[in-house]
């Protein structure tokens, strides 16, 4: 007997293109009782219709209480075609398995609904997405869920005396210790707080910071908050004094999106350009700019969102599209190692563990895991 496990919100037996999906093999004797210990010989045969793909096997560890867990990552978007031998005899009854692949992993939705979703933020260290929510004349939410894609629970953001609708937007960022940083754009402040809802502080933002669109964090903790009138970033300590400034183009920013965020191998800010000419803009936390790159020739699409790998690669969200870029040696160019073709428009995307990310759409509500899995670039 074979139990697909289930995904987030993939449909029943579905695995996700480049992550690893697991099976149950329930052993019986021939009366068809279950037996309670292990110790058979287990091989799972993984195939696909294309000849591109080579058979390998799957995976299988013994659970010694008469199951065993069979594994596998699907490395290409077609069927994976699965046969179990059990002591080199093929497992007849509902073999060959067909598992459907699909690209992204779909997260369940909070029992109660998304009201108002706006910012999204991931704590690799303990495994946890984080969504703010907004119910108008209730309070702000913070909604968290399993990187596995199911949800954990809700809480409210206590003691927070701003006026709050469903107008209002938030962003937000985690730091390395695990605290909250929401950012309030319509108030022009920054709230710290922990999951559980209570708030540490509240600091303003900069004077001639007018219009607040962004929140990201360094690996120092340093909040870097961006501004959509000026087109200026804001380097604040993480209790709000501020330590610099840096003067971007004219239409890098743009309330909404969040296309900011901090190349981990270096500490460097990245900056993929909201208007024409598509640049990628990289400086030091000091606010020199190491090197421009032209994106004109690889996209001609505004950049909703971007995030940074561990591995140093760089994740852009576009209409209808998300490409995994990987940088040169140099640092100086770009490539496009990896694409997928969405119907929804990710303002929000956070790196997860596991050569993985997640992509948020508020507008439709739609949470969703990606793998940015790809070949090294030589």
């Amino acid at each position: 007997m074979v139990s697909p496990h289930q995904l987030g919100k993939c449909p029943p037996g579905t695995a996700v293109l480049d992550m690893p999906y697991s099976l149950t093999l329930q052993t019986c004797d021939h009366h068809g009782e279950r037996l309670t210990s292990g110790g058979y010989n287990i091989r799972a045969d993984i195939t696909t219709s294309s000849s591109e793909e080579p058979k390998r096997q799957g995976d299988v560890q013994d659970n010694e209480d008469g199951s065993y867990t069979v594994t596998v990552t699907p490395r290409a978007p077609e069927p994976l075609i699965v046969n179990i031998k059990i002591c080199g005899y093929p497992l007849k009854s509902g073999m060959p398995l067909v598992i459907p692949v699909q690209d992204s992993l779909p997260f369940v939705d909070p029992p109660d609904g998304y009201k108002n979703p706006s910012g999204m933020a991931v704590d690799i260290n303990r495994k946890a997405v984080y969504i703010t929510d907004i119910i108008e004349r209730v309070g702000c939410y913070v909604r968290q869920l399993k990187t596995d894609g199911s949800f954990v629970s809700t809480k409210m953001i206590k003691k927070l005396s701003l006026q709050l609708n469903n107008k209002s937007q938030l962003d937000l960022a985690v730091a390395q210790d695990g605290r909250l940083f929401a950012l309030f754009p319509h108030s022009k402040g920054v709230v710290t707080c922990n999951y559980n809802g209570k708030s540490v502080e509240w600091w303003p933002c900069a004077e001639d910071n007018h219009q607040p669109v962004s929140i990201t964090l360094s690996r120092a903790d340093h909040v870097i908050v961006g501004d959509g009138d000026s087109h200026k970033l804001f380097i604040h300590q993480r209790k709000g004094e501020i330590v610099g400034r840096i003067e971007l183009p004219k239409g890098a920013l743009s309330a909404g999106t969040q296309n900011v965020c901090v190349d981990s191998t270096h500490d460097d800010i990245l900056v993929v350009t909201h208007s024409e000419p598509y640049k990628i803009l990289r400086y030091t936390i000091n606010g020199n700019l190491v090197c421009t790159i032209n994106l004109t020739a690889k996209t001609t699409q505004q950049a909703m969102a971007a995030e940074s790998t561990p591995e140093g690669a760089l994740v852009v969200s576009l209409r209808g599209r998300i490409l995994v870029l990987a940088f040169t040696p140099d640092r100086k160019d770009i490539a496009v190692v990896k694409m997928f073709k969405t119907d929804h428009t990710y303002t929000r995307l956070a790196v997860i563990g596991d050569e993985c990310f997640v992509a948020f759409d508020p507008a439709a509500k739609h949470l969703a895991k990606y793998s940015y899995h790809h070949r090294p670039l030589h």
